[in-house]
């Protein structure tokens, strides 16, 4: 269905453009301060007191709209909710921009192969535009939701991954609560963050420690 196709993106073979993350919930409120003196200082603690940060600096021409610093707890899971089918590359966008600031240890990216037969699949020239080395990522795709949550789960158990970054499309009745929890218990135990963006999707209770809704600006 022609209507229903998911935009391209800047990692994918077009432009991310402009995004904007609205949360529900935070560890940090940014309000309208101007972090710009500290994000330095707040990059270098970060590490120390297991927080993600994403700041308009390192996002160079993709960071327009995006608040100057976002801080989120690293060994948690956190949803990305596109507002719309429309907002799906904005999603991405937005969950990448938390994950550059992770290690460089390599980060274990699964996704449902319908949103790469509709999106494109990660596009190396692309990726390391928007800042990271496409050597870096283990790109993973599955049929479907149980088995793109079974990958993410093992990824979120280990503790030598940077990262894992989840994609799903759709209400994905895999993703219940027990799902969701042993994400979060997996990822507090391994000190593993796991980003997860949902596609076509109503919010519904999770163990989520943050949850944003992400649309372009």
């Amino acid at each position: 269905d022609g209507d229903r196709r998911i935009p391209h993106c800047g990692i994918c073979r077009s432009d991310v453009g402009r995004r904007r993350a609205e949360p529900e919930q935070s560890v940090c409120n940014t309000g309208s301060l101007d972090f710009g003196p500290h994000l330095a200082r707040i990059r270098t603690n970060s590490e120390r007191k297991g927080v993600m940060t994403a700041d308009g600096s390192a996002l160079g021409r993709h960071a327009k709209g995006i608040s100057p610093c976002l801080m989120i707890r690293r060994a948690a899971v956190h949803e990305f909710y596109a507002v719309t089918e429309a907002d799906a590359p904005q999603t991405t966008g937005a969950m990448l921009a938390l994950a550059l600031d992770l290690s460089s240890r390599p980060l274990l990216w699964v996704r449902q192969d319908f949103l790469s037969r509709e999106g494109g699949t990660p596009y190396p020239p692309g990726l390391r535009e928007f800042g990271f080395d496409p050597a870096r990522i283990i790109f993973v795709q599955g049929r479907d939701a149980a088995a793109v949550l079974q990958a993410g789960l093992e990824g979120a158990r280990c503790a030598a991954l940077a990262g894992v970054l989840i994609e799903l499309w759709g209400e994905a009745k895999a993703l219940d609560l027990t799902a969701s929890r042993r994400l979060a218990i997996a990822a507090k135990a391994s000190g593993t963050p796991v980003l997860m963006a949902r596609i076509a999707a109503q919010p519904c209770p999770s163990a989520a420690e943050t949850r944003w809704h992400v649309r372009a600006a």
